[in-house]
């Protein structure tokens, strides 16, 4: 009995020695060296939106030695193929740059009234296929009480894919790399951010990926991408989003304007007294252009063109000096006609011509103030009888037709005005 353990022993002392013998020979053989390749990486980490333009690539792209056996099958061989495209996830340093790290154009542009945000989710929640410009439903699921039951909820749907951040991992078995999805961002608005930020707290978040367009009712909701959970379930105030902040109403800042309490005769001096007396404040929005919006910095200065009850005061109005008034000549007092033979023609009867000379009619002009300005010019047409014109021209035409006995002067026109209901100023 003790030969044959002795002999079972030898036998296993022999294999043991064998393998360690082999072992040994195993571990002395030189390890192969990986062959490496130049290969585009990325010398810094390339942020999610980057537009790979020249200064762009020359900022965050390099060649460096890759393993050959590791090298991504759409790695970038040509940098005209990315160049001016946007990258749509993050490429982290020292990665190789590939087609899938780039968009189309100049990326998915962020709808007005929406911003980006970064939902966190891993390969299996975001689904494979989720790609920038992909609409996507939003699940989300949480525990109920301390129990293995959960509860499943379409929390936000038809949601825009603004980009997706992939992280690169090394499968072990096969040495190739697989890219990983790390989050997915967003386009949304502040209710959707609250609930999305509650949601991740709180659960756990499912994307979805969608190949229909919303329906026409669901499109016609106040927010059509609310799902089937009330947002105040997660502890989100609905009323603090739906009720917009109204800032106040910008202060009006108002503009002193002064009008006449009656008629200011020319050559008034200003001063505390005549203000008090001729003047009211009016306060306005926007004064007209010119008008005096501070009497107190015009006192001294004279009134040089009288103003009627209600017009409004213009800088154009004041002088510092007196203005010099001239009284119009007496147009009562006739001119003597002259006589004047007219050239006595051969075989002709001289016949005596009776020249009466041209005499302007009384005149005076007159500018209304206002929003706008008007100037009229009034003629005396007749003793005590006044006529308003829009321009010396217009003035000088009916003094023209009138010498000549083309307008009759017997009788006042509707625009004439006789002495006692008008008296000219000034």
């Amino acid at each position: 009995m003790k030969q044959k353990n002795l002999i079972v022993l030898a036998v296993a002392l022999g294999c043991g020695l064998i393998a360690a013998i082999a072992v040994a020979k195993l571990s002395a053989r030189p390890e192969a060296t990986a062959e490496m390749i130049q290969v585009p990486v990325a010398k810094k980490d390339i942020p999610i939106g980057t537009k790979l333009d020249e200064k762009s690539l020359e900022e965050f792209v390099g060649y460096a030695p890759y393993p050959k056996n590791l090298v991504p099958q759409d790695v970038v061989e040509d940098f005209a193929l990315v160049k001016d495209k946007t990258v749509n996830r993050t490429v982290k340093f020292g990665s190789p740059l590939t087609i899938a790290d780039v968009g189309q154009g100049s990326g998915v542009a962020i709808p007005e009234g929406y911003f980006q945000m970064a939902v966190k989710v891993s390969q299996v929640d975001s689904g494979v296929f989720v790609q920038p410009g992909s609409r996507v439903d939003i699940l989300y699921s949480e525990r109920i009480g301390g129990t293995n039951t959960s509860q499943v909820h379409l929390l936000l749907q038809g949601m825009l894919v603004l980009g997706v951040n992939n992280k690169d991992r090394l499968d072990e078995g096969t040495g190739r790399v697989i890219p990983q999805i790390e989050s997915v961002s967003l386009a949304v608005q502040k209710i959707h951010s609250l609930m999305l930020t509650a949601a991740e707290d709180r659960g756990r978040l499912k994307l979805v990926l969608r190949n229909v367009e919303l329906s026409k009712a669901t499109k016609d909701r106040p927010d059509p991408h609310m799902g089937d959970l009330d947002p105040e379930r997660l502890g989100v105030e609905t009323d603090v989003v739906k009720k917009a902040v109204v800032p106040p109403p910008p202060e009006v800042v108002l503009e002193t304007i002064y009008l006449a309490k009656k008629e200011v005769p020319t050559n008034t001096v200003l001063s505390n007294d005549t203000i008090a007396e001729f003047f009211d404040k009016l306060e306005t929005k926007v004064a007209p252009e010119g008008a005096v919006t501070n009497l107190e910095n015009h006192k001294g200065q004279f009134v040089v063109k009288s103003l009627s009850a209600g017009q409004s005061l213009y800088q154009d109005a004041l002088a510092k000096e007196q203005v010099v008034i001239i009284p119009p000549s007496d147009p009562k007092v006739p001119e003597e006609p002259k006589v004047v033979e007219a050239p006595k023609p051969e075989e002709k009867k001289t016949v005596p011509v009776v020249v009466i000379p041209k005499k302007k009619l009384k005149r005076f002009e007159q500018t209304l103030q206002g929003a706008v300005s008007q100037r009229i010019i009034w003629m005396e047409v007749k003793e005590g009888q006044w006529k308003s014109f829009e321009s010396e021209e217009d003035a000088d035409e009916y003094e023209k037709k009138l010498s000549k006995g083309e307008v009759p002067n017997t009788a006042p026109a509707a625009t004439e005005n006789k002495v006692e209901d008008f008296k000219p100023v000034g």
